[in-house]
């Protein structure tokens, strides 16, 4: 991104327009430029103007709005900053803008305005103020924070940079350049090794306690499983089987209620066509009722058209006598209108050439009074001008004696306080001063309850440390405590087992019991060991030596002692082994409690580690801005000296710039005012000249008008006694209206009822034709009706209806037909399926 033109206006001390164009050949050829300047010149304006054209905001004061700007000068109602940049998607004008109402200096702020545009074509490229920073981050790569930290570096961060000691430059440097991030990732991974490092640990707590079966116990679970997969298997089958049973169960009982359903619909079906075969038959005879429809609609409309014509006859000859009448009087009307009309035309030809004649003289008079009138008001004017320009110049030598008084005490003013035109050089490096005091204040509170809340979180660390740390040494007791409950547990099992395991103590429980059931089973086969003889083969084992013969029983007593001594060892065992894993599983839990317990410690002894650190670090930025504040303070008292101020508090300071911008302002304000009533004095005495020249032509002008006045009154009054005696008070534009209105009157009357009377003769001749043609049409429709009236007696006779009333009876709707015929033939298809 490269900047080639800058343009703003109004922007903090800069007051009016500025362009500084980067492509001129003295920027071009020097290669690299300084923008340099005592405190207050301005140096700062122009990189605000470069952000605020970018991005509506500035490093020191944040984004601009309408809440308020800071930016704008003083006692200006606008300002704008423009900014021309050549990047790799081309070349583009960004724009940024806010005024005050009417773009005065005391009215309110109007919202600001943002766009940018390509710098070749001029489109507007987006105006919407949100869009536009995505659109410059896309075009340049850059955000507002990207841009200030890597191109533009807000005044002071620098220098905070190159002042500070090695330790305090990392994260200043991190904070310029945005790579704190390098350091949370650093911090983020720390944590993550931590958190997997407890969890590995906690696994392994938990794995060292898994028993391993044996083979024997392994085997002994397969076994079981196997026996209860193969009872599953039949199960399943016992069960496909009932659900086989209960879905033909199903099906039979849905076929026996859809046989239930067919019968009851059957029965229905019977009844509705019992019912409905009274319908059938009236819908037969409605059926051959319509074949007839169109031979009688013919005869019911020629019965209709012969009524209709037989009675229009009667009315046209009732009504021919009074039409006659009508016509004889309307002709007598209208001869008398003609003689009215002819005596209206005869008055106005005679009175048209006087109307005519005082038509002209009442120009005349008119004319004659709009001169009179005209005289009249000029002189009017001219007096009232006289009058006016003679208040006039009162009030400008009133406004003399009034700004000479004023510029008196201004300039006395101005002399018992020479020291605030220091301020015109000086304010902006104080405000400067002041406001780096104020932030080095702010810093300072900060950094101050910073440090509390550090000593706090101190104090706090060390006390959980003391408790975190008994709590360490109870659970290492408690543990060791366990472990030699267990070693004891184990050396009471090896004292009872010797040097034999469980496992084989089981094995020869069990086998003991084996052998004497094995024996019991030898006794009760009594009668079999009788037959046995010595020699021969056994019917049940075939061997031929008989261990067991008559009376030679084993004794069960010795093994069944034997059981009951190892069933004893067996269950001392086993209740051991139950302590022992108990003991073991409480163990683990102590383990576990042990390890969390020293990782609380570790974490609070960091704790507390780095709370010391922040302790002595934040003394160290107290210290530090202590000793800024109070050299920075020392200078702005010098700097104020000049201006009456013998020595400053911490409380003046917030309300210090307020005070030297309104004596700053009431210089600036007394100074215009001085040039404005300068400028007022000069103005007021040329304005009392002039108004004065101006009343003695007036006075000149107004004698002559009078003159004028007098002889053309004499004239005036001539003609209107020459018209009186002609024509009288009358007015020729009403005797002429009322002349015209008569005879217009009289021609519209006639012309009406000359129209009236065409009409009476032309109804009397229609009605007299449609007497005539009304006769002709009924005696033709005689003939024709009878006929009618014949063939439709034939075809009631034909079709089996005794006359026309049982015709009639037998009617149907078009509708009533076609709901009984779809019945039919729903009840038709019903049978048939």
């Amino acid at each position: 991104m490269k900047i080639l033109e800058l343009r703003f206006k109004n922007l903090n001390s800069l007051a009016g327009e500025w362009v500084i164009d980067l492509t001129s050949p003295e920027y071009l050829a020097d290669g690299i430029f300084a923008i340099t300047g005592p405190t207050g010149a301005g140096k700062s304006t122009i990189l605000d103007a470069i952000c605020l054209a970018l991005y509506g905001a500035t490093p020191r004061l944040g984004r601009i709005t309408k809440s308020g700007n800071e930016i704008m000068s003083r006692q200006t109602g606008e300002c704008f900053a423009e900014v021309t940049f050549a990047a790799t998607a081309g070349r583009f004008r960004c724009h940024w803008s806010q005024h005050k109402s009417h773009k005065r200096p005391d009215g309110n702020l109007i919202e600001t305005r943002h766009e940018i545009a390509d710098a070749v074509s001029g489109k507007i490229l987006e105006s919407k103020k949100r869009e536009v920073a995505t659109v410059i981050e896309q075009k340049t790569g850059m955000n507002f924070e990207r841009f200030t930290r890597s191109i533009l570096l807000a005044q002071g961060e620098f220098d905070t940079f190159l002042k500070a000691d090695s330790d305090k430059r990392a994260p200043i440097l991190e904070q310029i350049t945005g790579s704190e991030i390098y350091s949370e990732i650093s911090k983020k991974v720390h944590e993550r090794q931590r958190n997997e490092q407890e969890k590995l640990r906690d696994l392994q707590a938990e794995t060292s306690g898994i028993t391993i079966l044996s083979e024997a116990q392994e085997t002994e679970i397969n076994q079981e499983l196997a026996r209860k997969q193969k009872s599953a298997a039949a199960l399943t089958v016992e069960v496909e089987k009932i659900e086989k049973a209960i879905i033909w169960h199903q099906v039979i009982e849905r076929i026996r209620l859809e046989l239930d359903s067919l019968a009851r619909e059957e029965q229905e079906l019977q009844t509705a066509i019992k019912d409905f075969q009274p319908d059938r038959e009236r819908l037969g005879r409605a059926r051959k009722a319509a074949e007839l429809e169109g031979i009688y609609a013919t005869l019911i409309l020629t019965r209709k058209q012969q009524k209709n014509d037989l009675q229009d006859r009667a009315d046209e000859e009732l009504q021919l006598p009074k039409i006659m009448q009508r016509a004889g009087e309307q002709e007598e009307k209208l001869k008398k209108l003609e003689q009215l009309t002819r005596k209206a035309k005869e008055e106005q030809s005679t009175l048209t050439p006087l109307i005519q004649k005082i038509r002209t003289l009442d120009q005349q008079l008119t004319d004659r009074k709009s001169a009179l009138t005209q005289e009249e008001l000029e002189a009017g004017k001219v007096s009232e001008e006289i009058a006016v320009n003679t208040k006039s110049g009162k009030l400008t030598r009133a406004r003399i004696e009034r700004a000479q008084k004023d510029l008196t005490l201004i300039q006395d003013d101005l002399e018992k306080h020479t020291g605030n035109e220091l301020l015109l050089t000086e304010f902006a490096g104080i405000k400067e001063q002041l406001t780096l005091l104020l932030s080095l204040r702010k810093d300072i509170s900060t950094v101050e309850t910073s440090r509390r809340e550090a000593e706090k979180q101190l104090h706090s660390a060390t006390a959980e440390l003391a408790v975190r740390c008994g709590n360490l040494i109870t659970a290492n007791q408690k543990l060791e405590h366990i472990r030699q409950q267990i070693r004891s547990k184990k050396t009471d099992s090896d004292n009872l087992l010797g040097e034999r395991l469980l496992r084989e103590y089981r094995t020869e429980k069990e086998t003991r019991l084996r052998e004497m059931a094995f024996n019991r089973k030898i006794a009760d086969l009594q009668t079999y060991r009788e037959q046995l003889e010595e020699g021969r083969p056994c019917p049940l084992c075939g061997a031929c030596e008989h261990p067991y013969a008559r009376n030679n029983v084993p004794e069960t007593a010795a093994a069944e002692k034997e059981i009951e001594i190892l069933t004893v060892l067996i269950d001392q065992a086993e209740e051991l082994e139950l302590e022992i894993k108990k003991l073991e599983s409480n163990e683990k839990e102590g383990v576990a409690e042990v390890a969390g317990t020293a990782r609380l410690e570790a974490e609070t002894g960091n704790e507390k580690n780095n709370a010391l650190e922040t302790l002595n670090r934040i003394t160290d930025d107290l210290n530090r801005n202590q000793t800024r504040f109070t050299q920075f303070k020392k200078a702005l008292l010098n700097r104020l000296r000049p201006l009456g101020f013998a020595k400053i508090t911490d409380s003046d300071l917030p309300g210090l710039a307020n005070l030297l911008q309104s004596r700053l302002d009431l210089w600036q304000e007394q100074h215009l005012k001085i040039i404005k009533l300068e400028k007022e004095l000069l103005k007021f005495n040329g304005d009392l000249k002039e108004i004065e020249a101006v009343i003695d032509t007036q006075n000149q002008s107004l004698i002559g008008i009078q003159q004028r006045l007098d002889t053309r009154k004499g004239e005036y009054q001539a003609r209107v006694s020459d018209r009186k005696n002609l024509f009288g008070s009358k007015k020729t534009d009403v005797e002429q209206a009322r002349l015209e209105k008569a005879v217009a009157a009289a021609e519209q009357a006639e012309k009406t009822l000359s129209k009236k009377c065409t009409n009476v003769r032309e109804r009397l001749q229609a009605a007299r034709i449609r007497i005539t043609e009304l006769t002709k049409r009924v005696k033709s429709r005689v003939t024709e009706l009878k006929t009618l009236e014949t063939d439709f007696s034939r075809a009631l006779h034909t079709s089996g209806f005794i006359n026309e009333q049982s015709f009639i009876a037998q009617r149907l709707s078009a509708a009533e037909r076609n709901q009984l015929m779809a019945k039919a033939e729903q009840l038709d298809a019903l049978q048939t399926s």
